[in-house]
């Protein structure tokens, strides 16, 4: 697995994180030559003061399906909740125990975003045939 660290960057210097985003997932793309693309669903916040987080989630999202279409991957959206009941069962699972679900499972991950990605991925297995998901991830 590989986790991607967004560069920092000031508040108005989105094109940099998006420019350095496509850039590993276009290299993830050549190394392991997938069918599928999956991400995480983007939450609208609740909070007024989390929009800059918004809109790099929206934008990454976006950033994603663009690259999948233009290699010509099928790629899917995985929402928040179905991720939780895959992983953790329960659709109100806290971080905690997406991470705890995803080392019982026998996943090396080290926070919440690698248990989510594990959860996305379960959930993209569950739309290929045959579905092999328990190998491929590990």
């Amino acid at each position: 697995m590989s986790t991607w660290r967004a560069p920092k960057a000031s508040m108005e210097n989105y094109g940099l994180r998006y420019h350095e985003f496509e850039l590993w997932l276009e290299l993830l793309l050549d190394r392991y030559r997938p069918g599928v693309v999956a991400f995480e669903a983007p939450i609208m916040p609740r909070n007024p003061g989390k929009a800059h987080a918004a809109r790099l989630s929206f934008g990454f999202a976006a950033e994603t399906e663009r690259i999948a279409y233009k290699r010509q991957l099928r790629c899917l959206e995985c929402h928040f909740s179905t991720v939780k009941v895959r992983l953790a069962g329960s659709g109100k699972a806290k971080k905690r125990q997406m991470i705890s679900a995803a080392i019982r499972r026998g996943y090396h991950v080290e926070t919440e975003h690698e248990a989510d990605a594990i959860g996305v991925g379960l959930v993209a297995f569950d739309h290929i045939d045959p579905p092999q998901h328990e190998l491929v991830l590990r």
